[in-house]
Formats: structure tokens, C-alpha cells, sequence
């Protein structure tokens, strides 16, 4: 190698450049579903193409350069029409009956032919008067063509071929151009080359327009279909039946490969860049074929029969066509704007990206610079045994065979041998760029970049040394290796932290995130693995198509990008950790790397050509991406899906696309829509989260839509989705649990028990001292939780090194677990509100029973409760100080004063809470009883210091009131101490359970009082009198001497209905309530304590704009499990009536799919509900006697 040859001046321009930020395309928060919507309605009606009926079959058509004016021939009419095909004008020419028709004189000009005519016909388009005729006085007309320049036309004769020279429209001139017949004739955009074809069809002529010669000739092996010359006159396409040929024009040789299409061609042109082909097809389909750059083809369907006519506007943005089965309609096409792909070299090898984007290569034995935006290379120096090159500030870092090569334009080439002969494979530099670390076979060394000294040779791995990345403040290396394993350096020290092991396969790449908590590595296993690297935590697996290649994490951390040996390039959420659309290239895939600022991506393929696409992450204008092919079916299919009209069958490759920049995919639409078929195929095929720009998901459109039913579905698929990827639940907002708790989503049980898991895996102590305080609970902004933020470790033994010894003294088992959807639980925020609002509104009252719901409102009332206490304090001594008033001093009007103040206060609060939440307030009946409360001893104060007459009726009535209402309204603090708390549920339950029966007893003893007023005929006794005997007799209070034969058999027939049987029936409701109770007492006790937790946080008003969300963590004792207690034997008993319940509805959801298999499943299924209820009843049987005892 002789380091002579680089170029000086290149370096310089290299040590001028400063890397470039990544930045991301600014995203539209402001924009609405509806407004992006309006934008993708446009986009696709703009791409689509359009058609204009004519009133006759079309023979000929052109189009003026400005796009103004459209020409139509037809059997009987020239036509005319303006740009926007409104205003028509015709002439009826069947005298003439032309076939051909070409423009001229800028457009203002017609001529006309007809095969087998000497003459041509001119005629003026702005009046579509006759203006003259031209005769050739030789042979009659076959047929004829214009030229592009439009001051020549050539038509061909039956023995020549003559040129019309029609740049002077006052005198047109006729020149023999070619003496010899040709059936046909292609004219170059450019005006300078004509190609012929004979009758025969296999050969094919260029001639020189300028001097008439014939410049080459050919036989093609196959009839000629069509020719297009590109406009530079270097090559020409010759289609052959479904095979495109590139000739050079100066001989005819090939000019690249062969392109075979799936159908046959029967239009052809070649645009104006030259590296797209556009072939119309048999079938109507119009193919974009990028020979140059290698982009997959790109198929617009836009006719449904064959082209029969095809020409391109000016600037060649759209093709106006006319089919074979439509010959009265023009059809528009906008091309759709393509994105970036360079095709860079032949048989290179991609290096690296230098700071400003440009691409350094390896090609044949020069490492080169390479200006993909101004397409210009420039020679670094010789590239004989590169493997590896870098950019550094102002330097260009080398690694060739087994040395390290340093270009730095302020000094000459600095260049060292490897001391142990190694062949570094692997580069990276510090920021400063004074440090290098090369990865080699086994091997990692630590070079000082300015003397290519070797400051630190580790004996590294097994097998080659194939990534590295830098943290902690570039402290650590991390390495990744062939040998599969992932080490952790300390680089001052050489030491190695850590080992991280899972991979199957070669790993190839390593990257990190910004905060350097998650390190993410690719492999050739078929996975990309995130890990808790400083934890050695393994947090998630992707899992992919084929082996790896690359990875890319985008600068937002949103997107991870992958590149996979089967050419697919993946874009996959960061958030779920779910694909959200691919590219795929035309062939295997070798290397990949993507730019400094993220904008392009680098990719060789297996021949080694190497490419340059441009990452669509990063598109600002309306696009859309995905496979690339079905680009032209996926505008059309997702058109009838928006608009509702004509709606597809489902097609999964549909999925695959997403239009940008709003990042919104055909799964949006489907729940948009409201396409529940669409939505739940779709999701079958695979759950994918897409986030748009402006934060709207498939599930929270249904939510925003009230879609109730695809929502579910949604949630449905991210349950379905857990267990191959827990992560698929991150997708729920706190918004969506809202809406799924108050709507009594059927699943929510089994929803929380999901979102709230345990810690497996994660490093995480299982024991600690027993004076460590539990449960504990932190809010974090990581979903995987952290010992420090839980336990403060002190063991009462240390050794030297500061371990414990034997572990702890009277340890305790513990767990840990986390909520992967982060909820803002800030007490008296609105969304703590909602949340606590839409636990109780649930009609899944078993929502409680949920250890996450649990721990939730465990840990709030924690927070809260020191609200409460002072208040059941306050309470309890105002109903102390007003009960020993009564009793004792109700002489004394100045002793009221103090249970008066304390209701004041108590009021006080209740008029706090009513101005915090009105509504709310409203809705609670204790409310109403506290206002009454207070209002009842307002009135008995006034009457009290008034010196009402204590001995009136209404002194009387206003103290009892006041009495009961203090004493009813008291019971609810009994909520404040948990053994009582559920007894305000029984309570409830006891009322609600008795009232059918109350109305019942008041029937039956409003009977009785009846038949005893009758049968005594007693004036002295008043009817209430009679109730209130009937109402003692009931309790068993009755007096049976004296009676005569009727008020024998009616005090008999009292007896045995509303003594035995009315009582025994109350009984036995109330014996049914406790065991409800009992059953529900989990779901009792915490729907109090939330009742209680919503109180108060309703008063924290100056919260309610906080906006905080994490993550809630656990850290608990592990309980022992099978306790022998009689509430663990009802849960038991629960869990096994649950799972029976279970399996029931699972066999009559498969069976609405499948009949048969309906009778064999509900035939096992009630035979083993059978047999379990069997045991069932005995162990409700043996429950019932330690219930017994219990209470007893």
C-alpha cells in the first residue's frame, strides 16, 4: 500500500466536517384523525387514476406540453379539449377519414393521415377549421410519426421513407430520408436517432436523423414489440414478447441484463432520468422498472384490459392512456413520487458512513469516498486486505490486513502493525477521538490514537470480536462476539464486569440507548434481544423472519430498524416492541449500516452491489411505504376502506404498508371504520402497534369512536399476544383501562392480573431482613423495577468485603412485581379521579379482587388516611359530647355550644367537599344525611339558646331526628377500621336483600291488623293500635286468653304465617346475605376503601392538573400458600367454581365455529363440572361447619 496516494485535499474537506444532530421530521400534534384523514383522501384521489369518457371510440390522442390542450381522434371527429376536459370542441371529418394524428408549431397545429393517401391534412385547433393540404406526389402513406422537437415528421411509404420538414408552417418541404421500406419506426426523444423495424419483426435498424445513415443494425432472436431510445441516446429498450433487452445504440450489445416481466408488453417508454423503464402490460397493469438502482417494481393496476395507446405529459408525472375494452375513455395516472435508492457500485463492500453522510466503500482495490447527493466518488487510497474503517472528528481510522492506518490531513499517514500479528476486524474511538478499540479474532486492544501505541491487549473471546459499544461515560466497553456472548469491560482497569449470555448464534450488532439502561444485540439466531445489560436482564426478545445482518435505533428511540439476510428491512415500536412495516430489497442481504443523522440506510446485497436508500422514518411529505410491491393495490384497497364503499375482502399483505409522515397503517382504518371482520383477520395475522404523529392508535381511535366491540377485540389480541410478548399490553393507556373498567370489559380480571406480573428473571433478591418493612410501593419511570428503590439492605453479619454472612438473620421471603402500563396515580389528580371513578362505576365488581387494584388503593390509602382519621376523631367527639348533653345536661343551654362548634366544622367540610365536586357530591345518599345532620342541630341550637319549651312536640321530634341522624350517619366511620369496614357492606346488602321481603311482612300484617279489628269489634281501639298489636305479635309479643272460636283460628293462622314461616324466611334471607358477604368481602373491603380514597381525593382540588405517569411497583412478602384458614378455602372453592365457568364459556365460544365439537366439549365439560361440584358440596358442607365454629 502506498499511503502516498490519498488525496490531501479530500482529508481537509473531511476534517472540516462536524457531525450533523439527527433530527427527526417535526411532528403535527396538533392534527386530528379527521384532518389527517382529509390529507390521505387527497393524497389518494390525487394518485389514482382518473377517467374522461369521449363520445366515440378513440383512434388517436395527444397531449400539448403545457397539459392544456387534448386532441382526440376518432372514426368521425377531431376533438378538443381544455386541461380540465370541460370545454369540447368538434369537426366532423369523415370526408377525410384519418388514422394518424401528430401536433405541431407549439401545439397550435393538427395534421391528419390516412394509410394509402399521398396527402397530409393540416387543420387549426383553436377554430378546428380545415386550413390545407399538403400532397407528396410520391407513394401513398402507410403511416407517420412526429418528431419530439416537432419540426420534422417522417412517414413511411411503401418502397421509402420521407422527411417532412415542417418547421415553417408556410411552406413544409419533403426530403427522401431513407430509401427503403419499414413497417415501423421508434423516434428518440431527442430528435437525433430513428430505429425501424420490417415485416419480419426479428431485426432492428438505427439511423442517424442528421446525416441518414444507417448507424447499426440487429437481429433481436425474437419479433420486436416496442422501442424506446433513452433521451441521452446511450442505450434503447427493445421489448420482446414479456422481455426487455438494453442495447447500447452505438452497437446494439448489450447494455445490462435482460428484464423479464410476468406478462406481456405492448407499451414501452423510458423516462427522462433514464433508470426507470415504464412497460404497459397485456393485462393493463403499467410496470415501474428501475434498472439502474435495483428497486423492486413498482405495479400500477390501472387498466383492466391491454394498452392501446400511451403518452407521457412534459415532465413525465403522469401517463394518459387508453385501453383495449375502454376505447372511449382517457385514463390519468399520477406516477408516484419515489423514494431515494442509488445503486453506489458493482461488487463493493460498504464500509462506513463518514460524518456528513457520505458513504466510505471499498471497491475492487480503492476504498473510496462516496457523494451519493452529487453522484461523485473520490479515491482515499488503495484498499488491498480493508476490513474495517471509521470517522473520527477530522481523521479517517483503517484497518488493513494487520495494521491500523490513520489519515489525518494536519500530519502525514501514521500507520502500525498489529504486535501480535491480529487482523482487527472491529473499530470504535472515543468522542475525543484519541483512543481506539480494535476487535479481532479472540482479541480486544486499547491503542493511543496519536502514537498507534497499544496500551491494553485482553484476551477478549472465543471467536471473533464483531461489535462494540461505549458507556458509562465511556468507562465501559461492551463487546459483542461470534461466540454468542456479550461482555462488559472496565477500561481502566481491564476487569470483566460482566458476562451477558442468551444469543444462539453470531452476534453481529450492539446498540444503545441514549440513558444507557437498555442495550440492544443482534444475531444470527433469528433474534434482537433488549437487555438490562447493567443487570443482566433479559427484558425483551424479538424475534425475526431470518438471520440478522444490522440494527439501527432511531435517534427518537421510537423505531428500531433491522435488516434480516432474506432482504427485509423492519421497522419495529420500541413501546411494544411489534413490527410496524417492512421494506423488502430484490435480493439477500449482506451488510447494513444506516447513516450518522439516521436519514439513509446502506445495505450490499449478496452479488455485493451496494445500495443507498433513504430511511422513510424521516419523510416530510405524503408517502407511503411498505413492500413495495402493491404500492398502486394498497392506495385502492385503503381508498374503499376510508370511504366505505365497495369494502375488499380483508388482505393480510395490505397490513404491511404505512403512509407517512402520520404513521398511520390500514389497521387504523379498519377500526376507523368500525370493520370488525377486518380488524379481528388482521389481528389474527399478527398484533402490531402503530403510533401516529399525533398519538392515535387503533385502540384509541375504537375508544375516541365508542367502537366498543373492536375495541375489545384489541385488547383481546394483546392478551392473546403476551405470552410470546408481554410487552403487547404496553400498548394500553390509562385511558383505555378507564373506559374498559366503567363499560365491565369481560376479561378485565384476567386483563389485570396480566398488566400487573410478577418479577422473574430479573435479578432481584428474594429475601430480606424481617425488619424491613412490607409492602412497599414506588412509582418509577422504568418498567422494570430497581432493589435500591425498594430495600435498604442492613445485615447483621458482614464479612470483610462486606457481604452478609449466612445470609440474614430472621430473613423473610419476598417478591416483587410491576405494571407495564404506566398510570398517573398522583392522589387528587384528575386521572387518579377518573380511575377510582371507574373502579367503582365497573359492573365487574370482581375488578377488586385484582392484586394490582388492590395494591393500588393499598398504597393510596396509605397516602390518605391520615385525611380521615382526624375527621372520624372530630366525629366521634362531637357524638359524645352531644349523647352526655342529652343525657345530662340538657338544662345547661351553654353545653351545647360544643357539640354545635364540632358540627359546624363537620359542615364546614361537608360544604368543602360539596364546592369540590358538586356533582359527585350529589350522588352520595350519606351526603344527604350529613346535610341533614347538620341542619337538624343547627335548628335544635337555635331552639336550645331560644328557650324553646323542652317538653313541645316539635323540641321533641327536632333532638330525636338530630339523635338518629348522628347516630345512622356515624356508622359509615366504622369504614376507617378494617375488621368493621365490611360490615357497612352488610349492611347495605341486609336492606337491599329484605326489602322484597319487608313489603311482603308489611302486607301480611296489615292483613291481620285488618281481621283483628273485625273479629274484636272494639270502638274504644284505634286502627294504629290494631297495626302495632299485629307488628308485636309478629315479634312474638301476643296475648291468647280470652278468645273466642275465630280469634282462636286467626291468632293460629297469625302465628303460623308471620311467626314461623314469615321469620324463618327472614332468616334464612339474612343467613343467605351473610354468606354473600362473606364471599364478597374482598370485593366489600376494598370497594369502602376506594369509596373512602375518592372522598378525599376529591378535595385536593390544586392536584387535579397534575400530570405524572410511572410505573407502580410491589415489593411484598411471599406469603405461604395452602394456608389452612377457612377464607383461603373459600378462595380455593372460588377458584375452582371460576375455572369450571371458564371452561364452559370457552366451549360455547369454539362451539359457534364448530358444532361438533360443541357436543363433545359441553358433554366433558358437564361432566366435569359434575364431578366438581360433587366435591363442591362437600367442601361447602365441611366450610359451613367451621363457619359455625368460627362464629360461635
Amino acid at each position: 500500500m502506498d499511503l502516498k496516494d490519498f488525496t490531501a485535499p479530500l482529508l481537509s474537506q473531511l476534517g472540516s466536517m462536524t457531525s450533523v444532530a439527527p433530527t427527526l421530521p417535526e411532528e403535527k400534534t396538533e392534527m386530528t384523525m379527521l384532518e389527517a384523514t382529509a390529507e390521505i383522501e387527497g393524497m389518494i384521489s390525487d394518485s389514482l387514476a382518473k377517467s374522461i369518457s369521449t363520445a366515440d371510440e378513440i383512434l388517436q390522442f395527444r397531449v400539448s406540453k403545457d397539459e392544456n390542450l387534448f386532441v382526440i381522434l376518432t372514426e368521425s371527429h377531431l376533438v378538443t379539449y381544455d386541461g380540465s376536459f370541460k370545454g369540447r370542441h368538434s369537426k366532423k371529418i369523415t370526408e377525410i377519414q384519418p388514422k394518424f394524428l401528430e401536433l405541431f408549431n407549439e401545439d397550435k397545429n393538427a395534421i391528419l393521415g390516412r394509410p394509402g393517401e399521398t396527402k397530409i391534412f393540416i387543420y387549426d385547433l383553436a377554430t378546428l377549421k380545415f386550413v390545407k393540404s399538403v400532397d407528396t406526389h410520391k407513394s401513398k402513406i402507410n403511416k407517420m410519426f412526429m418528431m419530439p422537437d416537432q419540426l420534422s415528421l417522417l412517414t413511411l411509404m411503401d418502397s421509402e421513407v420521407l422527411r417532412w420538414d415542417v418547421s415553417s408552417f408556410d411552406r413544409i418541404k419533403v426530403k427522401s430520408f431513407v430509401a427503403e421500406s419499414y413497417d415501423r419506426a421508434f423516434i428518440s426523444s431527442n430528435s437525433l436517432h430513428v430505429g425501424f423495424t420490417k415485416k419480419t419483426g426479428n431485426d432492428f435498424y438505427v439511423h442517424s436523423i442528421e446525416n441518414k445513415q444507417l448507424l447499426c443494425s440487429e437481429n433481436m432472436g425474437l419479433r420486436i414489440g416496442q422501442v424506446s431510445f433513452a433521451p441521452s441516446g446511450n442505450f434503447v429498450a427493445i421489448s420482446s414478447a414479456k422481455v426487455i433487452k438494453l442495447k447500447n445504440l452505438n452497437n446494439l450489445q448489450d447494455f445490462r441484463a435482460p428484464i423479464e416481466l410476468e406478462e406481456a408488453i405492448i407499451t414501452l417508454n423510458i423516462a427522462k432520468t433514464e433508470d426507470i423503464i415504464l412497460a404497459g402490460t397485456q393485462r393493463g397493469n403499467v410496470v415501474l422498472i428501475d434498472h439502474k438502482n435495483g428497486r423492486n417494481n413498482i405495479i400500477l393496476n390501472v387498466h383492466r384490459s391491454a394498452l392501446i395507446k400511451f403518452t407521457l405529459n412534459s415532465d413525465e408525472t403522469k401517463m394518459y392512456s387508453v385501453e383495449s375494452e375502454q376505447k372511449r375513455k382517457i385514463t390519468t395516472t399520477k406516477f408516484p413520487k419515489l423514494a431515494l435508492k442509488r445503486k453506489i457500485q458493482n461488487n463493493a463492500m460498504i464500509l462506513n458512513f463518514s460524518p456528513q453522510n457520505q458513504l466510505l466503500i471499498k471497491s475492487k482495490d480503492s476504498l473510496k469516498l462516496f457523494d451519493f447527493k452529487k453522484n461523485e466518488e473520490h479515491f482515499i487510497n488503495t484498499s488491498e486486505g480493508i476490513n474495517a474503517v471509521i470517522c473520527k472528528n477530522d481523521k479517517i481510522i483503517i484497518s488493513q490486513l494487520s495494521r491500523i492506518v490513520v489519515l489525518d490531513p494536519q500530519f502525514p499517514p501514521l500507520q502500525m502493525e498489529d504486535p501480535d500479528n491480529d487482523i482487527p476486524m472491529t473499530l470504535i474511538s472515543n468522542q475525543a477521538g484519541t483512543i481506539l478499540f480494535t476487535g479481532s479474532k479472540q482479541k480486544i486492544k486499547i491503542w493511543e490514537l496519536d502514537t498507534l501505541t497499544v496500551t491494553a491487549n485482553w484476551k477478549a473471546h472465543e471467536d471473533i470480536v464483531s461489535s462494540f459499544v461505549l458507556a458509562k461515560q465511556e468507562t465501559k466497553l461492551i463487546s459483542g462476539s461470534y461466540d454468542n456472548i456479550i461482555k462488559v469491560w472496565d477500561i481502566e482497569t481491564g476487569n470483566l464486569d460482566l458476562q451477558i449470555k442468551g444469543h444462539q448464534g453470531d452476534i453481529n450488532c450492539l446498540q444503545i440507548t441514549k440513558d444507557e439502561k437498555l442495550l440492544l444485540s443482534s444475531s444470527s439466531d433469528k433474534t434482537i434481544r433488549v437487555w438490562n445489560w447493567e443487570r443482566n436482564i433479559l427484558v425483551n426478545t424479538i424475534n425475526t423472519t431470518a438471520p440478522l445482518v444490522g440494527i439501527y435505533l432511531t435517534d427518537d428511540e421510537k423505531h428500531l430498524i433491522s435488516s434480516t439476510t432474506d432482504g427485509k428491512i423492519t421497522y419495529w415500536s420500541m413501546k411494544s416492541y411489534t413490527r410496524v412495516f417492512y421494506n423488502q430489497v430484490h435480493d439477500k442481504m449482506k451488510q447494513f449500516i444506516a447513516s450518522p443523522n439516521g436519514h439513509y440506510l446502506a445495505y450490499a446485497v449478496a452479488d455485493n452491489d451496494c445500495y443507498i436508500v433513504e430511511n422513510p422514518l424521516f419523510s416530510k411529505e405524503m408517502a407511503v411505504s411498505g413492500p413495495t410491491e402493491g404500492y398502486y393495490q394498497f392506495l385502492i384497497y385503503l381508498k374503499h376502506i376510508i370511504l366505505k364503499t365497495d369494502i375488499p375482502e380483508h388482505r393480510p399483505e395490505m397490513d404491511d404498508w404505512i403512509i407517512l409522515p402520520h404513521f398511520l397503517a390500514a389497521q387504523h382504518y379498519y377500526a376507523y371504520s368500525s370493520l370488525f371482520i377486518h380488524l379481528k383477520r388482521s389481528l389474527v395475522e399478527e398484533f402490531r402497534y402503530v403510533e401516529s404523529t399525533f398519538g392515535q392508535t387503533p385502540l384509541s381511535i375504537t375508544m375516541d369512536k365508542e367502537y366498543r366491540d373492536c375495541r375489545n377485540l384489541i385488547v383481546k389480541s394483546m392478551i392473546k399476544t403476551y405470552v410470546e410478548n408481554p410487552y403487547s399490553l404496553s400498548c394500553l393507556t390509562k385511558e383505555c383501562l378507564i373506559d374498559l373498567n366503567s363499560e365491565g370489559f369481560r376479561a378485565l380480571l384476567k386483563l389485570y392480573d396480566l398488566i400487573f406480573r410478577r418479577c422473574q428473571g430479573y435479578n432481584l433478591p428474594t429475601y430480606v431482613p424481617e425488619k424491613v418493612p412490607l409492602p412497599t410501593f414506588y412509582h418509577s419511570d422504568e418498567i422494570v423495577p430497581l432493589k435500591e428503590n425498594f430495600i435498604v439492605e442492613t445485615p447483621a453479619q458482614l464479612d470483610a468485603n462486606g457481604n452478609p454472612i449466612g445470609g440474614y438473620i430472621d430473613d423473610k421471603d419476598i417478591y416483587f412485581m410491576h405494571c407495564l402500563v404506566p398510570l398517573n396515580l398522583v392522589i387528587g389528580s384528575q386521572e387518579s379521579l377518573d380511575f377510582l371513578r371507574s373502579l367503582l362505576d365497573s359492573p365487574i365488581q370482581d375488578i377488586f379482587r385484582a392484586e394490582l387494584v388492590q395494591r393500588i388503593l393499598e398504597e393510596k390509602w396509605n397516602q390518605v388516611r391520615w385525611y380521615m382519621y382526624p375527621q372520624g376523631l372530630l366525629y366521634l367527639l362531637y357524638l359524645i359530647l352531644f349523647n352526655v348533653y342529652v343525657i345530662f345536661f340538657q338544662d345547661n343551654s351553654a353545653f351545647i355550644t360544643a357539640p354545635f362548634v364540632l358540627s359546624i366544622i363537620l359542615s364546614s367540610y361537608e360544604a368543602y367537599q360539596a364546592f369540590s365536586a358538586p356533582l359527585s357530591y350529589l350522588e352520595d345518599l350519606w351526603n344527604y344525611l350529613d346535610l341533614s345532620r347538620g341542619a337538624l342541630m343547627i335548628i335544635y341550637t337555635i331552639m336550645v339558646w331560644s328557650n324553646t319549651d323542652p317538653h313541645s312536640d316539635a323540641y321533641t321530634i327536632v333532638i330525636t331526628l338530630a339523635i338518629f341522624a348522628s347516630w345512622i350517619r356515624g356508622i359509615t366511620y366504622f369504614r376507617l377500621y378494617p375488621p368493621t369496614r365490611y360490615m357497612i357492606s352488610l349492611i347495605t346488602e341486609v336492606l337491599q336483600d329484605m326489602f322484597s321481603f319487608m313489603i311482603l311482612l308489611f302486607y301480611s300484617t296489615l292483613a291481620f291488623s285488618f281481621i283483628f279489628l273485625i273479629t274484636e269489634r272494639d270502638d274504644q281501639t284505634s286502627f294504629l293500635t290494631y297495626i302495632a298489636n299485629s307488628y308485636l305479635f309478629n315479634l312474638g309479643e301476643s296475648n291468647s286468653d280470652g278468645l273466642n272460636t275465630i280469634q282462636a283460628v286467626t291468632f293460629l293462622i297469625t302465628t303460623l304465617i308471620n311467626v314461623i314461616v314469615m321469620m324463618n324466611l327472614l332468616v334464612s334471607i339474612l343467613g343467605d346475605t351473610f354468606d354473600k358477604v362473606q364471599e364478597n368481602l374482598e370485593v366489600a373491603d376494598f370497594t369502602a376503601l376506594a369509596e373512602m380514597i375518592l372522598e378525599i381525593e376529591t378535595l385536593l382540588f390544586w392536584k387535579r392538573g397534575i400530570k405524572q405517569l410511572a410505573y407502580f411497583q410491589l415489593c411484598a412478602e411471599d406469603a405461604i400458600k395452602g394456608g389452612e384458614d377457612w377464607a383461603g378455602k373459600v378462595r380455593e372453592l372460588k377458584l375452582l367454581v371460576k375455572l369450571m365457568q371458564d371452561g364452559q364459556t370457552k366451549a360455547i365460544q369454539s362451539s359457534v365455529e364448530d358444532h361438533k365439537s360443541l357436543k363433545q366439549q359441553a358433554g366433558k365439560a358437564q361432566k366435569a363440572i359434575t364431578e366438581r361440584t360433587k366435591d363442591l358440596v362437600e367442601s361447602l358442607q365441611s366450610l359451613k361447619k367451621v363457619q359455625a365454629e368460627f362464629f360461635t
